[in-house]
């Protein structure tokens, strides 16, 4: 048996007639919040709370044994061949603290049509304001689907954890165009009780002696009491808490892909691959003296292409730098305090220029002079 029931949250004494296939409504959520656009600006961004009572698990999301648990889902169904928007609540209850949670969205569950175009938004504010624009048309909050997410696969999975937080109530806003009975679902899911699982490693690539950080849930809160693997390598794990892990990866490892997981308590988790960077070097640079706001080029191996991330150092004073690639760095002189800012010294005074690529210090340094005149190596 399969009970409806519609109301109009602004009191509307008018009949509105909502039609929804009969195939979708053991997907939908129980009490899920639904917006409608109409041609009739007195029904426009009316909501409609529908409750739907089945005995089952959603088909869009049938549940397995083997799965994670399905905290809350949801399904999203397109009435026309136009541009639609669509919006749900998800609250987060003080139970899910210390989980790791997933969402997942899926673009054409169950062999349903899917939308042509896509975009999901997310923010914490109430169903209304969440359905307020910004300059450019689109609804307020985080962007976190577009219309490549799916490219490859109907199915997207998004780590929540530390970003969604318990005692918090967030909106999920949908703008979605596609023929009419084109489908978007969604789940909400954690892991279940007593199984460790690996989420996500951030970053997803490091060098021997960098840091990695690992979401997941299952962790013991005690770090000697988790064993990370980078294939049978072990790295050292320097923090813990049951739904992250900070490690070290192994100075000696040699550059490659590899599988990496975690034991602990005689459980293992599932693997996640991660890609362990050549170690960075520093070789030379083209100029060897030079005045305060200066232009130096330094040479090396395995550097970072995102000039961010190279962290240039002349003595104990961080450099600018202004370009990169993995073989070259462009770096400002900056105003070294041993000079008090000259930018020529009578006397010449020799430092050193050192580097570390994110939290990895590179080999080497190289000596540096100021001087009134710049020495050409």
């Amino acid at each position: 048996m399969i009970k409806v029931q519609l109301k109009n949250d602004r009191r509307s004494h008018r009949f509105l007639k909502v039609t929804v296939a009969a195939t979708l409504l053991s997907a939908l959520i129980d009490g899920g919040a639904f917006y409608i656009h109409s041609s009739d600006d007195r029904l426009t961004g009316n909501a409609i709370g529908i409750g739907i009572n089945t005995g089952a698990a959603g088909a869009a999301f049938a549940a397995k044994s083997t799965d994670p648990t399905v905290l809350q889902h949801g399904q999203f169904v397109s009435t026309g061949n136009q541009l639609q928007q669509f919006a749900a609540t998800i609250p987060i209850t003080d139970k899910e603290q210390g989980k790791a949670i997933t969402l997942t969205f899926m673009n054409g569950p169950d062999n349903l049509p899917a939308f042509n175009w896509v975009r999901v938004f997310m923010n914490d504010q109430t169903n209304r304001s969440a359905l307020s624009k910004t300059a450019n048309g689109q609804p307020t909050g985080r962007m976190i689907v577009n219309e490549t997410s799916f490219k490859g696969s109907n199915k997207v999975d998004l780590n929540a954890t530390g970003v969604m937080k318990p005692g918090s109530t967030y909106t999920i806003v949908i703008n979605g165009a596609g023929l009419k009975g084109a489908s978007l679902g969604w789940k909400l899911t954690t892991p279940p009780a007593g199984v460790m699982t690996v989420s996500s490693v951030s970053p997803v690539s490091a060098r021997g002696g960098g840091t990695l950080t690992i979401n997941g849930s299952g962790f013991a809160t005690n770090a000697s009491d988790n064993t990370v693997y980078i294939d049978k390598t072990k790295a050292t794990v320097s923090q813990a808490f049951p739904t992250s892990l900070q490690i070290t990866v192994p100075p000696s490892i040699v550059p490659g892909k590899y599988s990496l997981t975690v034991t602990s308590k005689n459980t293992t988790s599932n693997p996640v691959q991660i890609k362990v960077l050549g170690m960075p070097e520093l070789l030379r640079s083209d100029w060897l003296a030079g005045p305060c706001g200066a232009t130096v080029t330094i040479f090396g191996k395995n550097f970072s292409d995102e000039a961010s991330e190279n962290n240039v150092f002349f003595g104990g004073t961080k450099a600018k730098v202004t370009a990169a690639t993995p073989e070259s760095l462009t770096v400002i002189v900056p105003d070294i305090p041993e000079l008090q800012g000259a930018t020529s010294y009578v006397t010449p005074t020799q430092i050193d220029i050192t580097l570390t690529v994110g939290t990895t210090p590179v080999k080497g340094h190289l000596p540096f002079t100021s001087a009134r005149v710049g020495w050409q190596q």
